[in-house]
């Protein structure tokens, strides 16, 4: 719900109010008890979620070095050669 709230402006309508039904679901099977049916409105609340997520994410036209890239271009290699030292090594 937070999520929502925080991101209304970004989330269309209809999907605003799937994600709302299907809190309203959760809740109800919550107060119904029934771990299996709880389980399944879990899933479709998070399902729904995620959708909200992939709205977001397209609305901010994708975050920096999505792409694979490191922030200056260079990819993997760079992280690799400051973070990684390669050496051999023998057990004793």
């Amino acid at each position: 719900e937070k999520n929502i709230r925080e991101n209304a402006d970004k989330i269309e309508p209809d999907l605003k109010s799937e994600v709302e039904g299907k809190i309203a679901a959760v809740r109800s099977q919550m107060q119904s008890g029934d771990a299996d049916s709880i389980r399944s409105a879990t899933d479709e609340l998070s399902t729904a979620m995620q959708k909200i997520g992939a709205a977001i994410y397209g609305a901010q036209g994708g975050a920096p070095g999505a792409d694979g890239m490191g922030a200056d271009g260079t990819g993997e290699e760079a992280q690799a050669e400051e973070g990684t030292v390669e050496g051999e090594y023998r057990e004793v």
